[in-house]
């Protein structure tokens, strides 16, 4: 299935989804204050991306392309959904096909086709199934240890890039354990410590970059009310059939993302679009007539009864009951995180229908043909139905929408990774992307329409790129500097941007060519490349190091006479006997920057710079003498220790298994042979 949506020398991206790159992130992965979300910086726990790196350097050292790693990447997915199910089916039901039905539909299904190209739902969806499964045997009576517990929740540390995702996966979780008490309970208890230390690599870093201030604001708008257009597919009928997506086959309908399912009008003809409905059938006649003991029966009438009560909440304000879902979203605390409800809660919604399926196949699978080749069609149907996913043109299909004869099977210009490479190869500085951008996505001469990280992800130098729309954007102050930049460029007042270039700590300047607006987004260039060009041509030193049809490098060397700082760079000064200087660090401003290596006789204090967003020190020294000063993330080393007390953890979790396994070494007496 997998290697149908990913081709050689292309990779499965659109939409909220960028191609598979990660080299700025390669070189920032163990750095706290990192550029991934802000050219100024911020405190992120990117690190839970780490299995992105290892995966690309890993093909890389084969001679493999991200295209392999992506396709390793969602194999690995498929698998631990697949196994996960069968796993969590196999508590009550032991035949074969109910088993690998349960794995087949976890993966095959249309909410999994309409969250594709992004990887986080069928993850979450496997990390739900392993966990409840652990949880479920230890109701059965099996022996799990709190170690196998603990070591099984490591995959949803990637989960921790859509943190609502892991809330609801947690929770979940959380009511399992709750509702099972006893083994279940006692063993996640156990668990929680070996938990918070095995998961403080990420987890400190989180926390932390939620309260560490930065060049990143969280802009995304939590009311639900907001975002009621992403519920206008809501119904009773397309939740029930796990396709509630709100841009599934939008033609006509006055939206710009009429090219998200472009396969969507073909799955809604007739007769194609009864089979949507083979998969409910199933689960609700897993729910009427399960098969198994009391307790079994109690069990699939009880997750029937939680199907609904998830589909009554992945409605969200859709009709019927509008008034109902509104009170929840106005009076729960945190249910803002599910403002798009479909696609956080169609997890569990998926699962159960899958157990329930399952036990629908496992009373056939002891019944008469009849009833077994009626189940057997039933449950192809339902496999059937989401074909795009079989034939690769999940990935393959036109998107009328973005550039002409575009896929979502995208190959990045040769040009672009030409660019990067000499951008990365210049002295440290920072990067601009011009011209400035009214929304995060963008579409693209080369096929890509979609989240526009591109240069963020090839440039291992900081990039300064506006893309206001999604969950973070620039502070104010740092959004009118970048303004006032392209404005004196279009003005041609080639003094005035040279100098906010350089307060900016901007070294370099791409001035993209690849970006074309479409006829539903005129708008989303602030200014047109040949405007800028003029005036770029205006600014004094800036000369132009490498022209490609995708983008033009142009390079401004740094002025000696006002030297800047730079993170985890030493800079050696000497200031004048009782006068003051100031030194500025073009990272946005942050209480944990600190500057390393001020002698003790001077004075150093450390504010916000006029400009309302960088770090400025104000140094003063009594008497003649150098220092050299590096400026340093003090709350790096906090960073770091969690990062040593999860590996720590994981060494000791690792001995006690092994030692607990270990076989024991009984006496014996040496036999004497009698004469």
């Amino acid at each position: 299935m997998v290697a149908t949506w990913v081709r050689p020398g292309r990779t499965y991206a659109y939409g909220d989804v960028a191609p598979f790159e990660r080299e700025a992130l390669a070189a920032e992965l163990g750095n706290l204050w990192n550029h991934q979300i802000s050219g100024a910086g911020a405190p992120g726990a990117q690190v839970v991306q780490a299995w992105d790196v290892l995966l690309l350097r890993t093909c890389a050292a084969l001679g493999l392309g991200p295209w392999a790693a992506q396709a390793l990447w969602y194999a690995a997915i498929c698998a631990l959904a697949a196994l996960g199910a069968t796993a969590l089916v196999r508590v009550w039901f032991r035949h074969p096909a109910a088993g690998a039905a349960a794995g087949l539909f976890a993966v095959a299904n249309v909410y999994t086709l309409t969250m594709l190209p992004n990887p986080l739902p069928l993850l979450a969806t496997g990390e739900l199934a392993v966990l409840a499964a652990l949880l479920l045997r230890l109701l059965r009576g099996d022996r799990i240890s709190p170690l196998t517990f603990a070591f099984a929740t490591l995959p949803a540390a990637y989960l921790a890039m859509n943190p609502p995702l892991l809330i609801t996966i947690a929770a979940a979780l959380a009511f399992l354990a709750v509702t099972l008490r006893g083994p279940a309970l006692r063993t996640a208890l156990l668990a929680a410590p070996l938990l918070l230390l095995l998961h403080a690599w990420w987890l400190v870093p989180q926390y932390l970059s939620a309260h560490g201030g930065g060049g990143a604001e969280f802009s995304a708008d939590t009311d639900v009310r907001s975002w009621s257009w992403t519920h206008v597919r809501a119904s009773v009928p397309n939740v029930l059939s796990l396709n509630a997506f709100w841009a599934w086959d939008l033609s006509g309908q006055g939206f710009p993302y009429v090219d998200y399912t472009p396969y969507g009008a073909a799955l809604d003809t007739r007769p194609w679009s009864l089979l949507r409905w083979a998969l409910p059938a199933l689960a609700a006649l897993g729910a009427l007539h399960p098969p198994g003991t009391r307790t079994t029966r109690r069990t699939m009438r009880a997750i029937a009864v939680v199907a609904l009560l998830l589909a009554f909440l992945c409605k969200g304000v859709h009709p019927p009951l509008v008034a109902a879902n509104l009170w929840l979203y106005d009076h729960v605390p945190g249910m803002w995180l599910l403002r798009e409800p479909m696609a956080k809660l169609g997890v569990v919604l998926t699962l159960c229908y899958a157990t329930l399926a399952a036990a629908a196949i496992q009373r056939a699978a002891t019944s008469k043909a009849p009833a077994r080749i009626a189940l057997a069609t039933a449950a192809t149907a339902a496999l059937a139905y989401p074909h795009p996913l079989w034939t690769g043109e999940v990935s393959a299909a036109q998107r009328p929408g973005s550039a002409p004869d575009s896929t979502a099977r995208v190959a990045i210009p040769d040009a672009w990774r030409t660019i990067a490479a000499e951008a990365n190869s210049a002295a440290p500085g920072k990067v601009l992307q011009l011209p400035l951008q009214n929304f995060y996505m963008a579409t693209t001469t080369w096929g890509f329409a979609g989240a526009d990280t591109i240069p963020r992800q090839l440039i291992t130098r900081p990039v300064y790129q506006r893309m206001p729309g999604g969950y973070f954007d620039a502070p104010p102050a740092l959004r009118d500097a970048l303004a006032n930049v392209e404005k004196s460029l279009l003005t041609h007042q080639g003094q005035a941007a040279a100098a906010q270039l350089r307060d900016l700590g901007i070294t370099q300047v791409i001035l993209r060519h690849d970006l074309i607006p479409t006829p539903q987004t005129p708008r989303w260039l602030t200014a047109s490349p040949e405007s800028l060009a003029a005036g770029l041509a205006t600014v004094p030193e800036l000369h132009r190091r490498l022209a490609t049809p995708v983008a033009t490098l142009y390079a401004l060397p740094p002025t000696p006479e006002s030297p800047t700082l730079t993170p985890d760079r030493p800079l050696m000064v000497t200031p004048p006997p009782g006068t003051a200087i100031t030194l500025t660090l073009p990272e946005a401003y942050a209480p944990g920057w600190h500057l390393q290596g001020v002698p003790t006789s001077w004075t150093a204090t450390h504010t916000r710079s006029p400009n309302g967003w960088s770090n400025t020190w104000v140094l003063q020294a009594p008497t003649l003498g150098t220092a050299t000063l590096t400026p340093t993330y003090t709350p790096q080393t906090k960073a770091d220790a969690a990062l040593w007390t999860s590996a720590l953890t994981a060494l000791a979790m690792t001995a006690a298994g092994i030692l607990a396994h270990r076989p024991k070494l009984t006496r014996t007496r040496p036999r004497v042979a009698r004469t």
